[in-house]
C-alpha cells in the first residue's frame, strides 16, 4: 500500500481588501496600523444640465429645444499600491457642475486622478443637430446613457454615473389655441436626472409657459443633470427656456488590506 506524505510547507495567503474610509466631501486618508497596500476607486463629478432655450414669438411658431443632459463623470481605480502606516494622503472629492458646467476631477494624490463629465448645449430653435454631444445626453427629450460598469479584482463591480436626460421641446404657437410642449427625456441608469418638461405653446392671446428645470444627478455617484426644458412660442410673448440641473458630486472609496 502506497504511503501518502503530508505537506510540510507552510502557505502564505493574501487577505482580500477590505473598505477602509468612503470620503464624500474633500479630506485626508491616514493608513492605519498594520496595512502595506491600499486600493483606491474614485469617481468624478457629472456635469450640469444646460438650459432649453426661449420659444420664439409670433403665431405658427416653433417653441424652444430642450437643453442637453450633463454627462456623468469617469471613475477609475489604483489596486495594490504599496503604503506605509501612519502616511497621510490627500483626498479630493469632484464637485457636480453648476447648470451647463463640467463637473470637476476626483483624486487621491499621487495616484490617480479622474475627470468629471462634460456638459451639452444649451437649447436653441435654430436646429437639433446643434444641441447636445455624444457624451452627454442628447437634447430634445432624448434618454441619458447608462453608466458605464467595469469589474475591479478582489473589490468588485463599480458603476459611473449616468448622464442626464435631455429638455423638452417647447409647445408651437398654434393659430387660435395652445400647443403642448413634450416631456424631458429619462436620465440613465445610476444616477442621471431628467430633463425639464417644454413649455406651452400658444397662439391666441395667452401668455407661453416656460420650460422646467432639469433634475440634479444624485450625489456621490458622479451623474449627470438633466437639461431644462425649452420655453413655448407665444402671439403674446415668449416662454422661457428652463434652467439644467446641477451635476451630481463625485466619491473616493478606499480599500485596505
Amino acid at each position: 500500500m502506497p504511503i501518502i506524505g503530508t505537506l510540510s510547507s507552510s502557505y502564505y495567503i493574501e487577505p482580500a481588501y477590505a473598505l477602509s474610509q468612503t470620503f464624500n466631501a474633500n479630506g485626508t486618508f491616514t493608513v492605519p496600523s498594520g496595512v502595506t497596500k491600499m486600493a483606491v476607486i474614485v469617481k468624478g463629478a457629472g456635469a450640469g444640465g444646460s438650459n432649453g432655450g426661449s420659444g420664439q414669438s409670433g403665431r405658427g411658431f416653433p417653441g424652444g429645444n430642450g437643453g442637453a443632459g450633463g454627462a456623468g463623470g469617469s471613475a477609475g481605480a489604483a489596486l495594490d499600491v504599496p503604503v506605509t502606516p501612519g502616511t497621510v494622503y490627500t483626498v479630493v472629492v469632484g464637485g457636480g457642475g453648476a447648470v451647463a458646467s463640467d463637473g470637476t476631477a476626483s483624486s487621491i494624490s499621487p495616484f490617480i486622478n479622474v475627470a468629471g463629465g462634460n456638459s451639452g448645449a444649451t437649447g436653441t430653435y435654430v436646429s437639433n443637430s446643434s444641441n447636445g454631444t455624444s457624451a452627454a445626453g442628447s437634447a430634445n427629450s432624448g434618454t441619458g446613457s447608462s453608466g458605464t460598469s467595469f469589474v475591479v479584482t478582489g473589490i468588485g463591480t463599480i458603476t459611473t454615473g449616468g448622464s442626464g436626460g435631455g429638455g423638452g421641446v417647447g409647445g408651437t404657437s398654434v393659430g387660435g389655441g395652445s400647443g403642448p410642449g413634450s416631456s424631458g427625456g429619462a436620465g440613465g441608469a445610476n444616477g442621471g436626472g431628467a430633463g425639464g418638461d417644454g413649455g406651452t405653446g400658444r397662439g391666441d392671446s395667452g401668455p407661453p409657459g416656460n420650460g422646467t428645470t432639469g433634475t440634479i444627478g444624485t450625489v456621490n455617484t458622479g451623474a449627470g443633470a438633466g437639461g431644462g426644458g425649452g420655453g413655448g412660442a407665444g402671439n403674446n410673448g415668449i416662454g422661457s427656456g428652463g434652467s439644467g440641473g446641477t451635476g451630481g458630486s463625485g466619491q473616493v472609496l478606499v480599500y485596505v488590506k
